[in-house]
């Protein structure tokens, strides 16, 4: 089941940009050694975030190729201290105007550009994606 408290309404047609005026994260809790532990993680994240009313949706984002479970939210705080507890090694933050960039410790560390929906074969050649739970992809692009 889904816990959606995030509106949907940001999601935009494919190559548009995601429209929203609120800053948001994406972050994972998984390390990719070990199922059990991801699915634990992923499970004890979740079940924390629900216990403290913290918005998120559920993504599966893709980085390098490579699949895990992710959580979009518009709490960065948390986004931040989950991603130092487990320790992951970034988080991907998009701010009110929409530019995504990567972020460690509280620093932008890349930028990313713009995040838009695409088609799931070009959100493949990229290697890094997020899809939503409509089957959605999502990458960022930079803009001229």
């Amino acid at each position: 089941m889904f816990f959606e408290l995030i509106p949907i309404g940001f999601i935009q047609h494919k190559g548009d940009n995601m429209n929203h005026t609120k800053q948001y994260a994406i972050f994972s809790v998984c390390k990719g050694n070990d199922i059990n532990e991801d699915a634990n993680n992923t499970d004890h994240i979740e079940y924390m975030m629900k216990q403290l009313k913290v918005p998120f949706k559920h993504l599966v984002g893709v980085y390098e190729g490579q699949a895990e479970a992710s959580f979009l939210t518009t709490n960065l705080d948390f986004a931040r201290t989950a991603a130092e507890d487990f320790n992951q090694e970034c988080i991907l933050v998009s701010d009110a105007n929409g530019a995504c960039y990567l972020e460690r410790d509280g620093v932008s560390i890349q930028e990313l550009g713009t995040m838009v929906s695409v088609s799931e074969a070009e959100a493949k050649e990229t290697q890094n994606y997020s899809v939503d739970k409509f089957g959605n992809h999502y990458v960022t692009k930079k803009t001229a």
